[in-house]
């Protein structure tokens, strides 16, 4: 039975007696939006006065609740969303995330295109999900995302699994990333009122980590969602290989990172016991950082608390050379499936976090793979500005991909 739901058995049995009284017929249950505004925090508990849909929840992109917000620096009807995913061993999830759909018709023909945006790193504690951010005006990817909208494009954002839901993060888990992604889609065709089809076309973008999701939704969508209308992705700065990120992150101004990836994969794989490996030090800045609701863990905290540090400052022996570590990294090391759609891979030629090697490396397992590969280096581009350099042309070669334009390849070259 899915966490979610042991946590939650009375309100569901609760719901459960809601849907047996008001849809005996057999159609999901939906209620009105309620009137009144809620608090943020509010909006993120499941069931507490926000509309029920789709009883019972057991088909992963199902809606848990919804409830339009006003989010004043973006022209578009926005909904904040929980829908049911999938984590990283197949069990059944809640993940937040945001809908976006613009005011004005979309007259490109067709219906309307959904992009789905996988959100760069914020953090791992619930105060930094990306929906929270665009609540409160803060989100850093708000202008990029305002790209796709200007386009006429919908736009879903995930928080992925373990931000603005209970328990840790999974940061930077190849699986449980891509299916939020992917259900992300499946939840804004599904939310009411967006006007959105399961027939429109959908494209992939994100950067650094939403890149690595992007590229693992890719791989993973012929066979975990089939049934969307995929037709490209843009990934930028990949964190392809966790093993060569790992290696540029130690004892680096962004050790953080590490350890937050560290502490995502053992939430999502409980046999890898990174417990086990900690000493004093490591055992308080962990579990500092993966309590219920933890504060201080988001982009700015990573780099600020943690700079310079290594593995062994926090560990009694090194846990990402064993057997069962370097078995749940090879798990997540993207580039071993062929994409089925065009891809356009993008990174910065200085990229000191995560290395223009490890974007390379993916250019290339998929080129050999036979996947039609657009690959871009950016020069003078540190982490940031490669993002920021590229969003121009990843706009364009997305439109390319939404109106059926041949994707070039680059693999060749």
């Amino acid at each position: 039975m899915p966490r979610y739901i042991l946590k939650r058995s009375r309100v569901v049995a609760s719901v459960v007696l809601l849907g047996v009284l008001g849809a005996c017929d057999g159609t999901p249950l939906q209620q009105t939006p309620p009137k009144k505004a809620l608090t943020p925090n509010e909006v993120y508990q499941p069931l507490a006065g926000a509309p029920l849909v789709g009883l019972p929840l057991l088909q992963p992109g199902d809606l848990i609740s919804y409830f339009p917000v006003d989010l004043p620096s973006l022209d578009a009807d926005s909904w904040l969303i929980l829908y049911q995913s999938t984590d990283a061993l197949g069990r059944s999830i809640p993940v937040s995330g945001t809908v976006l759909v613009p005011r004005s018709p979309w007259l490109g023909g067709g219906r309307r295109p959904i992009v789905a945006f996988a959100p760069e790193t914020l953090g791992i504690t619930d105060e930094c999900a990306a929906s929270k951010g665009l609540l409160s005006g803060l989100y850093m990817e708000t202008s990029y995302v305002d790209m796709a909208l200007e386009k006429g494009w919908a736009v879903a954002i995930t928080d992925y699994e373990g931000l603005g839901t209970a328990g840790p993060h999974t940061y930077v888990v190849a699986p449980s990333e891509a299916h939020t992604v992917l259900d992300s889609v499946r939840a804004a065709i599904r939310t009411p009122g967006s006007g959105l089809s399961q027939s429109a076309p959908v494209v992939l973008w994100g950067y650094s980590q939403g890149g690595g999701s992007a590229a693992a939704a890719a791989e993973a969508a012929p066979t975990y969602a089939p049934e969307l209308q995929l037709k490209g992705v843009a990934a930028g700065g990949v964190p392809a290989d966790l093993n060569g990120v790992a290696a540029n992150l130690e004892g680096s101004l962004f050790y953080g990172f590490l350890m937050a990836a560290s502490l995502g994969l053992d939430t999502a794989y409980p046999d890898l016991k990174l417990d086990s490996y900690l000493n004093a030090a490591g055992k308080s800045s962990f579990h500092a950082m993966s309590a219920d609701g933890a504060k201080g863990g988001c982009l700015v905290d990573l780099i600020l608390n943690f700079p310079f540090q290594h593995t062994s400052d926090y560990t009694t022996s090194d846990p990402l050379p064993t057997p069962a570590w370097q078995k749940r990294l090879a798990e997540n090391k993207l580039g071993m499936i062929k994409p089925t759609i065009p891809a356009f891979l993008y990174h910065g030629d200085i990229d000191e976090i995560i290395p223009n090697a490890v974007g390379l490396g993916l250019r290339t397992r998929w080129c050999g793979l036979g996947a039609t590969v657009k690959w871009s280096v950016y020069s003078f581009g540190e982490h940031l500005l490669a993002q920021a350099l590229a969003a121009g042309d990843v706009v364009e070669w997305l439109d390319d991909r939404i109106k059926g334009n041949p994707a070039a390849s680059t693999c060749g070259q």
